[in-house]
């Protein structure tokens, strides 16, 4: 079997810990898929640290929007497109799977059977138009339950949910102690909520810790704006922390994921369990299938209700560490996910 993985950000490399979601994702089921023995490739931004990488000779990071990431169809996107279609044409690939907004739109001219999966909500970039395309070669996966009911009602058909899933070391990070830090990971965007980390630091004059980048131009601004200037004292920013974030993750107290976002899945909260840590965030998006309220963390009922945080946070020692990691990884491993994605390939093919 021969799969062809494709993104289209071109602001983001695909590489191991990368600061985006999606280009993780990638990364892991690639290589997953690459250790199980499938003939498996990559087409994503040229600097991208992965194997089996395909390149085109174009250099379309010269659109300066595509670095800042605030357009996602400049001309560097549809040369980037015509290379795709090109490549595809020249190359017998079995499947096509789909980490990206538009390339569904063109499955007319691929003629071979795509795999999409619905990484965002639907209210994000051409999503809505792929209702108009449900035929037997597309098959749309959905990252959580929650996805199902807003992309039927334009249309597209879910085919599968299968949840995203964490690697697994075999001496995975865990400690059943803690330090005396609140942890923040995720990007500087208003959305995610890092100022509301911040609100419920200070307003329990406890250490925060913030770890994670920022890009696009508006998050750039946020970050001046409302996280810089409330930096010190107490509230630490570090920065993108790649592989060292499961040390911070097992050390925290807890994890607070304070997005006010309908949050197609979270691997955060994921990450932070499986070293034990729990998670508090608000009940909204995938959050609640993936945080056991009371069990492997607190969800709060009311977006944005600090107050709310700041309780759970006092409530947090009631968590048992031990069964949050076990949760976290009996439902959210990457060899899970593999196998439900090899399985969707295979039915496919059939």
């Amino acid at each position: 079997m021969k799969i062809l993985h494709l993104n289209f950000d071109l602001g983001t490399k695909v590489e191991k810990n990368s600061h985006g979601g999606i280009e993780n994702f990638i990364y892991n089921l690639h290589n997953a898929l690459l250790k199980r023995g499938y003939d498996s490739d990559v087409l994503a931004r040229y600097d991208s640290k992965v194997d089996r990488l395909i390149v085109f000779n174009g250099n379309y990071t010269e659109d300066p929007n595509i670095e800042t990431g605030e357009d996602f169809l400049g001309a560097a996107d549809f040369r980037y497109c015509a290379d795709f279609l090109q490549h595809v044409h020249d190359n017998n690939y079995d499947i096509i799977h789909s980490h990206a907004r538009p390339l569904s739109v063109f499955s007319e001219f691929v003629n071979k059977p795509i795999v999409t999966t619905l990484h965002l909500p639907v209210n994000w970039f051409w999503y809505k138009e792929l209702g108009d395309i449900n035929h037997h070669e597309n098959k749309f996966v959905a990252v959580s339950n929650s996805q199902i009911e807003p992309y039927s009602k334009e249309g597209i058909v879910v085919n599968r949910v299968i949840y995203n899933g964490v690697p697994v070391k075999e001496n995975h990070p865990f400690s059943e102690t803690h330090g005396d830090y609140l942890l923040y990971l995720g990007r500087m965007s208003k959305g995610k909520g890092p100022h509301i980390a911040i609100d419920v630091a200070k307003k329990l004059d406890m250490p925060l810790k913030i770890a994670g980048g920022y890009s696009s131009t508006s998050e750039t601004t946020f970050f001046n704006e409302f996280i810089k200037p409330r930096i010190g004292d107490k509230i630490e920013y570090l920065g993108h922390v790649g592989e060292c974030k499961e040390e911070l993750y097992m050390n925290a107290k807890c994890l607070l994921f304070p997005s006010i976002l309908e949050e197609s899945f979270g691997l955060v909260p994921v990450e932070a369990g499986m070293t034990g840590t729990p998670t508090i965030c608000f009940s909204i998006g995938a959050t609640p299938e993936i945080i056991i309220d009371n069990t492997t963390g607190f969800l709060i009922e009311n977006v944005g209700d600090v107050d709310a945080m700041c309780e759970a946070v006092s409530k947090i020692e009631k968590i048992d560490r031990n069964f949050c990691r076990k949760n976290m990884i009996d439902r959210f491993s990457l060899d899970s996910m593999v196998s439900n994605y090899i399985d969707l390939y295979e039915e496919i093919l059939r």
